[in-house]
This record gives structure tokens, C-alpha cells and sequence, in this order.
């Protein structure tokens, strides 16, 4: 009976870790996403059309990866709960902000 607690505490660390490092890519990406905004906002400004083009391109590729990583995650999982609010805000993302940039532009 220990090993298998020392098995279950053990995996439940593991997959604290993994959440923790989830956030961390996440919390990372949105800074660049936000820093990336900033640039293109000054690059507007400056009539500057070359950095707007790459800094919008930062946000667009940022953007792609952490939905990649979601639905990845969302793909390995074998919680079906997990899966659907994975899938479903992947869904959401994809339909409401890449469609109002697409119209907008």
C-alpha cells in the first residue's frame, strides 16, 4: 500500500509541474504577445510598415503556437471534461478573434 501512494503522490507532483510549466509557456507568450502590440502600435505611428508586418506576424505566430500547445494537450488527455473546456475555448479563440481581425483588416 505505501508504493502505491509514494506512486500517486508522485504523479500528482508531476503533473503540478506540468501545469506550472503550461502557465509559464502561456504567461510567456503573452507578454511577447503584449510587447509585440506595443511595437506594432509604435511602428503604426511611425508609418513604419515593414515593423508593423513583423510584429503583427509575432502576435499571429504566438497566437498559433499556444493553440497548437492547447489542443496537443486537449489531444493526450484522457479527461473528457478537460478535453471539452480545452476544445471549446480553442473553438472560441479560432471563431471570434481571427474572424474580427480578418474582418477588420
Amino acid at each position: 500500500m505505501q508504493v502505491n501512494s509514494v506512486s500517486v503522490c508522485q504523479l500528482l507532483e508531476y503533473l503540478n509541474q506540468c501545469r506550472r510549466v503550461m502557465i509559464l509557456c502561456v504567461s510567456t507568450a503573452e507578454e511577447g504577445i503584449l510587447r509585440d502590440t506595443d511595437q506594432t502600435e509604435q511602428a503604426i505611428a511611425n508609418v513604419d510598415a515593414p515593423g508593423v508586418v513583423s510584429n503583427t506576424s509575432n502576435i499571429a505566430r504566438r497566437a498559433h503556437r499556444i493553440l497548437q500547445v492547447a489542443q496537443s494537450e486537449a489531444d493526450n488527455s484522457e479527461d473528457p471534461q478537460f478535453v471539452e473546456h480545452v476544445n471549446d475555448a480553442v473553438d472560441r479563440l479560432r471563431n471570434s478573434t481571427f474572424r474580427e481581425f480578418a474582418v477588420s483588416v
